[in-house]
């Protein structure tokens, strides 16, 4: 009996000191306060926000209290952490993955760096995340493809490099993905045509290239894309034109070749689209007409030739027109006074003159190099074109 008494004795005292180095795990290791005495260790929060005070590694009072500015609470669980504009330096401890219950992380306009840590990806519960104008670097984790709740990703801004992470293809509440000025680099992976629910798409300002996805223009939700000053080769995707509900368009500034196709008038949805320094050759079609939503319209720095179309009379939104540095041809027709442009950029092309009505367009270029038509060709010379693209139409429609 003394031998199994002792057994029993041995196994209580061993399940007690469990109990106990489990408790202490809890309150210390891996909880929400440890997580926010490691941001403070990490950077120099105390500089900006004297509340935030730790003692020993545990906060100097209960981090839910309403006194630690930036920090949202719900039932004792940090659901919000928002520190913007606060000059925070240093980086982010990998210990913000015991946040669990985090619902908002927003860090934008600080100075922190470092690269961003792969523990993030346990924040099951993260819906919005902004690091925006910082100083991070590296490559993103493929940890965050497990952000299955994540609507918004904003890390504008930064040094980042590398591809984007296939992973990124689970992320299928995205609503937001904002990767621009940054340094990132290689295709856009094909998998991207996954985030149904995807309505922006900012990747400005970066090293990608490769040819663009064609999935990526069949996502249905899709209203702004901004792809400009990246290094796209190849044409413009047929889905592009196929898309009703694209509102905004950059793809300036790339290396993207090809003509302009005669199915652009199907993106009845478009109003502004940016397709200037490229590498575009032939003429604009007239089915560009049928873009009557369509307010900005800048091609300038391409290869485009011919005069232009008769339809562009049509486009009725129209207030921005930039046609510089072509081979266009032809006069300036007074039918393009019926538009309300505040904006007509011509110069480096191969027009002839200019219709006296278009001197009272607020911007120009072409005053001083250009002489107004005469009389006889005020209304010509815009090219006479059917508004057809090939199908009836039922009625009206940062340094690295």
């Amino acid at each position: 009996m003394n031998v199994i008494t002792f057994a029993i004795n041995l196994v209580l005292l061993l399940l007690i000191n469990s109990i106990v180095c489990s408790s202490s795990s809890v309150g210390t290791g891996d909880s929400q306060e440890t997580a926010i005495c490691d941001l403070i260790s990490a950077t120099n929060i105390k500089l900006s926000l004297t509340g935030w005070s730790c003692q020993q590694g545990e906060p100097s009072s209960n981090i839910c209290d309403g006194t630690w500015t930036g920090i949202t609470c719900s039932d004792s669980t940090v659901t919000q952490l928002v520190l913007n504009s606060l000059s925070l330096q240093g980086t982010i401890p990998s210990s913000m993955g015991y946040l669990s219950g985090l619902v908002v992380l927003d860090f934008k306009d600080n100075s922190l760096h470092g690269s961003i840590p792969s523990a993030l990806g346990a924040l099951s519960s993260l819906t919005y995340l902004r690091l925006s104008s910082n100083r991070f670097h590296g490559s993103l984790p493929s940890e965050l493809g497990a952000l299955s709740n994540l609507q918004q990703i904003i890390l504008y801004q930064n040094i980042f490099t590398g591809k984007i992470p296939e992973s990124f293809s689970h992320l299928t509440s995205l609503v937001l993905l904002g990767l621009g000025q940054s340094c990132f680099s290689g295709s856009l992976p094909s998998s991207l045509k996954n985030l149904k629910n995807l309505e922006m798409l900012v990747l400005l300002d970066n090293n990608f290239e490769g040819s663009l996805p064609e999935g990526l223009f069949q996502l249905p939700n899709l209203v702004f894309i901004s792809l400009d000053y990246n290094k796209f080769s190849g044409t413009i995707p047929n889905a592009m034109y196929n898309h009703q509900s694209l509102s905004f368009l950059s793809l300036a500034s790339n290396y993207l070749s090809g003509s302009i196709s005669t199915s652009i008038g199907r993106a009845s949805g478009l109003i502004s689209l940016a397709l200037d320094g490229n590498q575009l050759e032939g003429t604009i079609p007239s089915t560009i007409g049928k873009l009557v939503s369509l307010t900005a319209l800048t091609v300038a720095e391409n290869h485009l030739t011919g005069q232009l179309p008769d339809a562009l009379s049509l486009m009725t939104s129209l207030t921005k027109l930039d046609l510089a540095s072509n081979l266009f041809s032809g006069s300036l027709s007074a039918k393009l006074c019926s538009l309300p442009l505040k904006t007509l950029y011509v110069t480096e092309n191969d027009f002839t003159c200019y219709a006296s009505c278009l001197y009272n367009v607020h911007s120009t270029d072409f005053r001083s190099s250009l002489a107004v038509c005469s009389s006889a060709t005020q209304s010509g010379n815009l090219t006479d074109s059917y508004y057809n693209d090939g199908e009836q139409e039922p009625g009206e429609s940062i340094i690295c």
